[in-house]
């Protein structure tokens, strides 16, 4: 056999081997386009990073809600109307930063919170009624323990009121200071509603309303707000931090027995009502937080 004939014979084989290769690719190419490919790598890339966020989810829930296993009994009541618990993912990162307050604070009361969907945009609140917090959904101010702390202290200075509009409008004011000195004395900072670095009060600050706001306070057409930061900060320079001191004008905010005192005399029965041991200091501040042309004179009080 000539010897051209005996080399034909593997180099027809090969190429035979080569055809099918290149069919098959040609396969494979056909069935699996780049951009599914692409499509895949991506949802695969997808479920892997969603396994990772479920895993760190279930973790960060359970820690959470092993939290609130060692407060017991003196874990808040949480009451969400989606249903979602203290620690579902929409909730816990203000709930983690309430927990550490009960957990640094063991003398606080057992708190009842309640998530409104209606305060969206707006500021916490309480509902004396229920004796509730009322938590605006994702509400970053509460990721501030002062903010939780000043809520509690509205709780816990609930007590009776005048029915005199005026004297009303006085203690309301008084009752957002005693919030605001009661949350920066326990956590011994003056800066309160921390958002982003930026706080919306500050006690180190000087706040005094004129003649003018007061005016507009007494006529209802002021935030009591702007005074009660006028008041923590008088209480903040002059007393510093004080949990005592603080906790004692809770106290006769909670004790007041106002009868029918009116206007800014309701000072002078608020200052009877705050225990002895405090009720100098205290009675001070109240003072010098008023006017001098605001400032009663006991033997002027009417109660007609």
């Amino acid at each position: 056999m000539p010897r051209s004939s005996r080399t034909s014979a593997p180099s027809s084989a090969l190429a035979a081997r080569r055809a099918r290769g290149v069919a098959r690719t040609q396969r494979f190419r056909v069935g699996f386009p780049p951009g599914l490919r692409r499509l895949a790598l991506a949802v695969g890339l997808a479920v892997g990073v969603g396994g990772l966020l479920y895993v760190s989810e279930r973790k960060q829930r359970e820690a959470c809600e092993a939290r609130v296993a060692l407060l017991g009994a003196r874990a808040p009541e949480w009451r969400n109307p989606s249903g979602a618990g203290i620690c579902a993912g929409e909730s816990r990162p203000q709930a983690l930063v309430l927990l550490e307050v009960l957990e640094q604070y063991p003398t606080l009361p057992k708190l009842r919170v309640r998530v409104e969907p209606q305060l969206v945009g707006k500021s916490a609140q309480v509902e004396l009624d229920s004796s509730s917090i009322l938590a605006p959904p994702g509400d970053a101010a509460l990721r501030d323990p002062a903010v939780w702390l000043h809520e509690v202290a509205h709780l816990q200075s609930a007590g009776k009121r005048p029915s005199e509009p005026i004297a009303q409008r006085v203690l309301r004011a008084i009752e957002e200071g005693a919030a605001d000195y009661y949350a920066a004395s326990l956590t011994g900072n003056g800066t309160l509603g921390v958002i982003e670095g930026r706080a919306q009060r500050d006690l180190s600050q000087s706040v005094e309303p004129q003649l003018t706001e007061w005016s507009a306070l007494a006529l209802g057409a002021a935030d009591p707000h702007r005074f009660g930061w006028a008041l923590a900060s008088q209480l903040w320079k002059r007393l510093g931090a004080n949990p005592m001191l603080a906790a004692d004008l809770l106290r006769g905010l909670a004790a007041l027995e106002p009868g029918e005192t009116r206007g800014a005399y309701v000072i002078q029965r608020l200052s009877q009502a705050i225990p002895r041991r405090s009720r100098a200091p205290l009675a001070t501040c109240l003072s010098a937080w008023l006017p001098p042309e605001l400032r009663p004179q006991p033997h002027l009080e009417n109660t007609n």
